[in-house]
């Protein structure tokens, strides 16, 4: 552990139901990160309500956002941390955290990045209780394995469906239950920052990019650390059924 540096970005990592400080999201993002840049980063273990049933997981989403909000105030007020600089990382109930911390301080973070939001037990219409594009000044999102585990609608500033969103390449009949492809988007993310290129292009839906209708679409980066705060919409692309899963 190094002291804190308000002179850095500051990153907070959130992870979703059932893992903790040591799961492999938090590895996997903080390492690339920490390798690419010179960066305060805090991992939020919530794994006190996380590890329970999904339900008191879920209950407790508000309750760990206000947390989290309070401590970004005290290092306001504390350490000088600026909000400009700072953005979270959340995944499945995680980015559902993330949206309400960034509510909480009224919009003012730099970004979020939403990693395949959580579906089960939110509602498309009820944007205060879960991640959506006002909760910071940008917000991208990655749908991995949407309309199961994951969010199935765009609620993001920009929107990436790789794969078209559902299913991800390598996974396989054999994921079930969703968990290979929710946690792609992580995995994703972690070697965009490496410096991946992950090439997306803006599209209506996953067929028509498949058909080649949007060639002429606007390009855009999907993740990275200095991710594409133009980018506005839908996005599409393809991946690699295994490491290294960009194609560009």
């Amino acid at each position: 552990m190094t002291p804190f540096d308000p002179k850095k970005p500051t990153c907070f990592v959130i992870h979703g139901w059932n893992n903790d400080r040591t799961s492999t999201l938090n590895h996997l993002v903080k390492d690339a990160i920490l390798e690419s840049k010179d960066v305060n980063v805090f991992i939020v273990d919530w794994s006190k309500y996380a590890d329970k049933n999904y339900l008191s997981a879920h209950n407790a989403v508000p309750g760990v956002a206000k947390i989290v909000a309070k401590f970004v105030q005290l290092l306001e007020k504390s350490k000088h941390l600026t909000t400009d600089r700072t953005f979270l990382v959340g995944h499945s109930l995680g980015a559902h955290v993330s949206g309400l911390v960034g509510a909480a301080l009224n919009s003012q973070l730099d970004y979020i990045i939403g990693l395949d939001p959580a579906w089960p037990l939110f509602s498309s219409s009820d944007t205060e209780s879960r991640l959506d594009y006002t909760d910071a000044k940008y917000v991208q999102v990655i749908h991995t394995c949407a309309g199961r585990l994951g969010f199935p609608i765009s609620i993001g500033h920009s929107d990436y469906y790789p794969n078209g969103g559902a299913v991800q390449e390598g996974c396989g009949v054999q994921d079930v239950t969703g968990s290979c492809s929710h946690g792609r988007s992580y995995e994703y993310l972690a070697e965009s920052i490496r410096g991946y290129k992950y090439a997306a292009t803006r599209c209506s839906n996953y067929e028509a990019y498949k058909r080649g209708e949007c060639k002429n679409q606007r390009a855009s980066w999907m993740g990275g650390y200095n991710i594409d705060k133009k980018a506005v919409g839908d996005y599409f692309l393809d991946t690699n059924g295994s490491p290294p899963y960009a194609k560009s």
